[in-house]
């Protein structure tokens, strides 16, 4: 039994001489956080020994480098012929980048080999190629274009660029107090866990014109942070367009009532009835019962509100005008519309009946009446004079 004991006694003796007679370097390994595809970069790698000042030095250390097939070293293979207690080698290579490197994380394998020295380090470095990532390729809004107080949506798709799949995709309205859009339900965010590699997505971001939008196409900024599968971070800013506008509304009608054989004025009114102003209004009116002129021009026309303009015409029977309503609404939009007014004439004993116009007894009857009290007047005065004289 004690015999056992002391062999096992040596062995571990034995093992605790190699142990100790075994050498062991500090090595600290330095290069950029990324580099370019194409771009050459400085590996530098510092050598010490921690060895107490007593101990004996390190000699011939090897010092070989391992490089991925994307990674090319300018001299894979460096000497260090004497290492002492205490002292530091730094070692420097350059290595070139191959420009069709994709991005990725490789891998650099640094070996030290020498008398009692045996020692790898893995040396990890990100190649990130410049893309540009995620692109708002396109935006749309349903409908076409908002109306002051109705709702709608914002659809934005977006593709990732990126060689490698993108996580935690945020998006963000910026809403204010002067924006004329605002959010439904809180809504103005949404957040996307991940887009892979060349796959497009698109968001809806339900929104509401506001009552007091006036026409017009307007900008909103949206904010978007993402992060790509290093763990970096991108903050980038869009402006995302969309248009408020409403459909002119236009409502003519015609007031007045000819009379039939005669020259009558008719006032033809024009009533702006939509949510949006229109601008150049200009009406065209063809007929041969007209006598005036055949274009009426407006201008402009606020909504909410209207203009009168009057047109004479000479006819003997009901009949319509054409009436050719040529505008531009606040975004400068032409239209074009034609309505057709119904004219109704009366005849000459109707208008009478109806006060609208004086019978010709009437008239003899008025000026009689103004004759007899001329000569009345007359006769009054020379009788005044003829009494006077007396």
């Amino acid at each position: 039994m004690n015999k056992i004991i002391s062999i096992v006694f040596i062995v571990l003796l034995l093992l605790f001489i190699q142990l100790a007679s075994a050498a062991n370097v500090i090595t600290e390994p330095t290069v950029p956080s990324s580099v370019l595809p194409g771009s050459i970069f400085s590996l530098t790698l510092k050598v010490t020994n921690p060895s107490a000042p007593n101990a004996p030095p390190i000699e011939n250390i090897q010092v070989s480098i391992d490089t991925p097939r994307s990674l090319d070293i300018d001299s894979s293979e460096r000497t260090i012929p004497l290492l002492a207690p205490g002292q530091s080698v730094i070692l420097h290579w350059s290595v070139q980048v191959s420009s069709s490197s994709t991005s990725n994380y490789e891998t650099i394998t640094i070996s030290l080999n020498g008398d009692s020295l045996s020692q790898d380090i893995d040396v990890p470095i990100l190649i990130k190629s410049i893309e540009s990532s995620l692109e708002v390729q396109n935006v749309q809004t349903n409908p076409a274009s908002f109306e002051p107080g109705k709702t709608g949506e914002l659809r934005i798709t977006l593709q990732n660029h990126a060689s490698y799949s993108l996580r935690d995709i945020h998006l963000a309205l910026e809403l204010s107090p002067a924006s004329l859009l605002a959010p439904l339900a809180g809504t103005e965010e949404k957040i996307l866990h991940s887009l892979n590699a060349g796959d497009t997505m698109t968001v809806s971001l339900p929104v509401r014109a506001l009552p007091k939008a006036g026409p017009g196409t307007y900008t909103i900024p949206l904010h978007i942070t993402y992060f790509d599968k290093f763990g970096q971070s991108y903050t980038k800013i869009n402006s995302i367009p969309f248009r408020i506008s409403a459909i002119p509304q236009l409502q003519v009608s015609a007031e007045g009532t000819p009379i039939q054989g005669q020259v009558s004025e008719i006032t033809l009114k024009v009533i702006n009835m939509g949510l949006t102003p229109v601008q150049f209004l200009n009406l065209k009116l063809q007929h041969p019962a007209l006598i005036s002129s055949s274009s009426l021009y407006f201008g402009t026309l606020d909504s909410d509100d209207f203009q009168t303009e009057q047109i004479k015409i000479l006819a003997d029977a009901p009949f319509q005008i054409p009436v050719t309503l040529e505008f531009r609404d606040a975004e400068n939009t032409p239209y074009t519309e034609t309505v057709f007014l119904p004219i109704n004439v009366i005849d000459q004993a109707t208008a009478q009946r109806f006060g609208l116009q004086s019978s010709s007894s009437s008239s003899y009857l008025i000026i009689g009446l103004l004759i007899l009290m001329v000569i009345i007047y007359l006769v009054q005065r020379k009788f005044r004079k003829k009494k006077q004289h007396d």
